[in-house]
């Protein structure tokens, strides 16, 4: 999700009931970022989704307990 569009997506998280579902927010807009930039904000999505899946993973046992889960500079929106 672009940050353009977070608001839109949190809107459509508290309708479908959804409330605290986190996603993974990068720059807006991509059209006109270099390749560079865009394999930068892709490092970052996939590492705020690691931050995201991991401790579901955990839970259900398909993963073994990470205490160092790769951070990102991209975090997922707070539930309001």
């Amino acid at each position: 999700m672009t940050d353009k569009f977070a608001s839109a997506a949190e809107l459509m998280r508290q309708v479908l009931g959804a409330h605290g579902y986190p996603f993974a927010v990068i720059n807006h807009p991509i059209s006109s970022a270099t390749p560079a930039e865009l394999t930068l904000q892709a490092q970052q999505a996939a590492a705020a989704c690691v931050n995201i899946l991991a401790p579901v993973a955990q839970h259900l046992e398909l993963l073994p307990a990470v205490n160092a889960a790769p951070q990102s500079s991209v975090q997922p929106l707070k539930a309001q």
